[in-house]
């Protein structure tokens, strides 16, 4: 005889055993909570930017800042070199770089007190100008000419 207050199944479908299993809030909302998880995951790492801001993000992980300062002893080495310099000399150091029409500007604070400018050439980024400023008594030497020792120790 059939027994028509069970539900029809093809055979070989075998009712899942669900004894001890129940249903909560996660279960039912899985899909909710995905949705949920990685939209907060993602405001997460782009709210941050925005509040910072695209151009300060740069900065954040500048290998600049991890250069060393120079010292007026690097500037002086820098001066008594033979031959030509060129900008990657003072890239080692920590400084600001700008792009002008004139050439590359790598401007480098030593101290309180000074103040090292170049001026490099766009095609072959050769110096064509270092200038080593006292920002107190506004004095100034060429690094690429002139007896940087002889400056620093107030010789004329």
């Amino acid at each position: 005889m059939i027994d028509f207050q069970k539900p029809y199944r093809k055979k070989g479908q075998h009712e899942e055993d669900t004894a001890g299993k129940t249903e909560n809030f996660f279960s039912r909302n899985v899909k909710t909570i995905t949705f949920l998880l990685t939209l907060a995951v993602f405001l997460a790492v782009f709210i941050p930017i925005g509040v910072i801001g695209i151009d300060k993000i740069g900065e954040l992980f500048d290998p600049a800042r991890n250069l060393p300062e120079m010292t007026l002893e690097d500037v002086v080495a820098l001066s008594e070199r033979e031959g030509t310099l060129y900008l990657e000399d003072l890239t080692c150091y920590r400084g600001q770089r700008g792009e002008w029409t004139i050439g590359v500007v790598y401007t480098v604070y030593i101290g309180e007190e000074y103040l090292l400018r170049a001026v490099a050439s766009h095609v072959d980024l050769r110096l064509e100008s270092c200038i080593l400023y006292n920002q107190q008594t506004n004095e100034e030497v060429d690094v690429l000419e002139d007896d940087v020792r002889a400056f620093l120790s107030g010789q004329p």
